[in-house]
């Protein structure tokens, strides 16, 4: 495993090569804290060469079994996130307070506690399928995020707590047809969120859209 505090505020640090002979790799608790030119981390092993990855990508393979607490806080000059494999275990805010991060494209099961909290130019989210919780605050702050897409899915989906606060430029959610609960404080202050369907969610919870745009809303059959 890469240790916890291991290369925190290694300022110049900018690529990291990781070899190993284990199928489980675990980037441990503020691994690369405040690496703030960190722009790409690279795996490979003794069976397969190094995964080519773009410039500012961090592409976390199948091979990653956890991601710890505030891993990448602070690596600023990452742009692109995304992950392989929905057994991957990521700790509340792995890559919060990433001001240069402006995509992301995950499979885990959940986004976890405050994972992308005050990411402030992340504009894009991509879900799969696999993706069933967002968690509390896991976007709060996002200021920039416009869109938040899921691959089609028959499967329940639920936002906890403040997942959403304050994400200004926030329009919308895509291919979120099944929604087992909206929390409080959900979309509180999303003053760019004009319409979401309500038609088919289970629970809504109070002050879920407090200060938000909405100017219209489809709630379900009041029983």
């Amino acid at each position: 495993c890469i240790p916890t505090e291991c290369f925190l505020r290694c300022s110049s640090l900018k690529t990291v090569n990781i070899t190993t002979l284990k199928e489980n790799i675990e980037l441990c608790a503020e691994a690369f804290r405040g690496c703030t030119v960190l722009h790409n981390v690279y795996f490979s092993s003794v069976d397969w060469p190094t995964i080519p990855v773009l410039h500012g990508h961090l592409v976390l393979p199948a091979t990653v079994s956890l991601v710890g607490i505030r891993a990448f806080m602070l690596c600023n000059a990452i742009t692109h996130v995304s992950n392989d494999s929905p057994l991957t275990t990521f700790a509340c805010c792995s890559f919060m307070r990433m001001y240069g991060l402006v995509c992301v494209n995950m499979t885990t099961r959940m986004i976890f506690f405050n994972m992308f909290e005050e990411c402030t130019a992340l504009r894009t989210v991509h879900l799969s399928e696999k993706v069933e919780k967002l968690g509390f605050g896991a976007f709060s702050g996002c200021s920039s995020l416009v869109t938040v897409e899921r691959d089609t899915s028959d499967r329940p989906f639920e936002l906890c707590e403040s997942a959403f606060d304050n994400c200004t430029s926030l329009t919308g959610l895509k291919n979120v047809p099944r929604l087992s609960a909206i929390k409080e404080d959900c979309f509180r202050g999303c003053t760019s969120l004009e319409q979401f369907p309500l038609d088919e969610c289970r629970h809504v919870s109070a002050g879920a859209f407090f200060g938000s745009g909405l100017q219209s809303v489809a709630l379900p059959v009041v029983e």
